[in-house]
C-alpha cells in the first residue's frame, strides 16, 4: 500500500518501487573504475560498466582512451620481426598485432595445458588414480572418432 497526496491509501503492484526508492536505487549504482582496471581474460572492456546508458558512451570513450594507453611496448628481436613480417606478407595474418595476439594466445593455451598436466601428476603421486584397462581406451577412443566423423559428415 502507498499514500497519495491526500493521505488515501492506495495498492501498489508487486515488484513496483516508489519515487523514492527508485531514485535510491539509482544513487546506489557504483561508477565504473576510473581508469578502468585490469581487464580480465576474454572480458570487454565496457563489462564492468554499470552505469545508466545514458553515460555508457562516455565511459566507453575513456576506457578507449585508457585502453590505447596502457598498450604494452614490446620489442622483437630480427629474427622475430623477419617472422612476423613474413606471416603477414603471406597473408596469415592482417597485422602484426594479430600474429603477436595469436603467440599470446598459444602461449596461454600451453600454460592451461601445463597447469592441468601439473595437476595430473600431482594425483598421480597422492594416489588419487585408477589403473586403465587397454580395452576401455580403445572403447573411449573409438567412441571419439564415431563422433568425430558423425560431426564432420553433417
Amino acid at each position: 500500500m502507498s499514500s497519495n497526496a491526500t493521505g488515501v491509501k492506495t495498492p501498489v503492484a508487486a515488484g513496483a518501487r516508489s519515487g523514492s526508492a527508485r531514485n535510491k536505487a539509482r544513487r546506489s549504482i557504483p561508477s565504473p573504475p576510473h581508469p578502468p582496471r585490469a581487464i580480465p581474460c576474454g572480458a570487454s572492456i565496457y563489462g564492468d560498466c554499470l552505469e545508466p546508458r545514458r553515460r555508457q558512451i562516455e565511459w566507453k570513450d575513456c576506457h578507449q582512451r585508457n585502453r590505447e594507453k596502457r598498450s604494452v611496448p614490446h620489442e622483437l628481436t630480427p629474427a622475430q620481426q623477419k617472422f612476423v613480417e613474413s606471416q603477414v606478407a603471406a597473408g596469415v595474418f592482417e597485422s602484426s598485432d594479430k600474429v603477436i595476439e595469436a603467440a599470446l594466445e598459444l602461449l596461454h593455451q600451453r600454460q592451461i595445458e601445463h597447469e592441468r598436466l601439473a595437476v595430473a601428476f600431482e594425483e598421480l603421486e597422492n594416489g588419487n588414480h585408477r589403473p586403465l584397462d587397454l580395452e576401455e581406451i580403445k572403447a573411449m577412443g573409438r567412441e571419439l572418432l564415431e563422433a568425430k566423423r558423425a560431426s564432420s559428415e553433417c
